[in-house]
């Protein structure tokens, strides 16, 4: 996600949507079977590494940062604390209700949204009697890449001081209002720091949006290949009242929790012999996606999960996270366009640093070719000169 360049308000448009019907309760097991058949595998006889019994998550767990992914600094009135609780107002089609979700583990450090790991005792939401869902808060004050890269001040309560006086003035909502169509004054570059703030709560809703609609464009494969959306949430911001099209307090998603390692994790994961066969499965998941009309474009080795499943021919099943950059069929004037725009998405993977395919075959060291339709011709890499996977690896490399 690092990677996304944020759009400008001359081109960022919220995508249309309706806000019923687009939760998914299914309680339905999915019998759908792996493409990989050909080749059987039995991850309790063959993987070492994980066939221990999962353990369930401390009240005190992070996930361990290195060197390179220090959080932003924290600040007095930072909310996501491991053992804090947050209040958050729950919508599904069903009903709606306040809970309380202990924060059990950060997904550090935060980009465009914050998440994290959390624990709600309500039995309407929780899958399997499993209480740990993952909620995704869409908030601007704390969505680090988004400041870096418009360039923001990190925040502060005094920033947000200004803030609020600015949108709850005719000044500031004119100026909100003319975000859509790119007709804001003054210039971005006159922007004081309250515009700027506006600007990021218009980013952010959208991106908030884009994550929802790709959710429920892509209910059939929710469960599966995707996480389950449980429901919207919204994290109550006090008395503050935005115009429009802002959303009023910090709007978010809670989704099916998923244990596993990032696909960036491959090699020190999964037996070699089966790298191939779980980029392919990744590969599957982002063509059924585009078949349903939604193209990620901030789609990296990290956007995917892979967990241990014996269920699975490879032992493995990869899941995709993260949709708040997406395109969407109806953007789009005819099928012709639409196709070439999958067509230039297939080439991004596989030529850009920081695509999906592009670093799968570059960290695996040419070990593996990622998949693409036969109409587009072959990359080919040179990888002679990299040397070795660092690292402890699995004993059959």
């Amino acid at each position: 996600m690092d990677d996304w360049h944020l759009e400008t308000p001359e081109t960022f448009s919220y995508p249309d949507e309706d806000d019923e019907d687009d939760t998914s309760f299914s309680d339905e097991e999915d019998t759908s079977s792996s493409d990989d058949e050909e080749i059987p595998f039995n991850a309790e006889e063959e993987i070492s590494i994980n066939d221990e019994e999962e353990i369930p998550l401390s009240d005190e767990e992070v996930i361990p940062l290195s060197d390179e992914e220090d959080p932003a600094p924290r600040c007095a009135e930072f909310p996501y604390v491991v053992g804090n609780s947050i209040p958050l107002q729950v919508k599904t089609p069903q009903h709606e209700t306040m809970v309380e979700a202990k924060i059990i583990r950060l997904f550090e450090p935060f980009t465009f949204s914050c998440a994290m790991v959390v624990r709600i005792d309500c039995p309407a939401l929780a899958m399997d009697g499993n209480e740990d869902m993952v909620l995704k808060v869409f908030d601007r004050r704390f969505s680090w890449s988004s400041r870096e890269i418009s360039d923001v001040k990190p925040w502060s309560l005094e920033l947000e001081k200004d803030f609020i006086q600015f949108a709850s003035g005719e000044i500031g909502s004119k100026f909100v209002r003319a975000l859509p169509e790119g007709t804001e004054e003054p210039p971005r570059s006159e922007w004081n720091t309250s515009q700027d703030e506006a600007f990021l709560e218009y980013t952010t809703t959208g991106i908030f949006h884009s994550e929802t609609k790709s959710y429920k464009l892509m209910k059939d494969m929710q469960g599966t290949d995707i996480p389950r959306l449980l429901a919207k949430v919204v994290l109550p911001a006090g008395d503050l009242a935005l115009p429009e099209p802002l959303e009023q307090g910090h709007p978010g998603v809670l989704l099916q929790y998923i244990p596993g390692f990032l696909m960036s994790e491959l090699p020190y994961n999964a037996p070699r012999k089966l790298w191939q066969l779980i980029c392919n499965d990744a590969a599957r998941i982002i063509d059924r996606m585009e078949d349903m009309g939604v193209l990620n474009m901030d789609i990296h080795a990290r956007s995917f999960i892979v967990k241990l499943d014996v269920e699975e021919a490879t032992g493995f099943k990869v899941t995709l996270i993260d949709f708040g950059v997406c395109r969407f069929r109806d953007e789009y004037d005819n099928e012709q366009k639409w196709k070439v725009a999958k067509a230039e998405h297939v080439e991004e993977q596989l030529q850009e640093e920081g695509d999906v395919g592009h670093d799968m075959q570059f960290s695996l060291r040419g070990a593996i070719e990622w998949p693409r339709p036969p109409e587009y011709p072959k990359l080919t890499i040179d990888y002679d000169h990299l040397g070795p996977i660092p690292g402890k690896l699995f004993d059959d490399q």
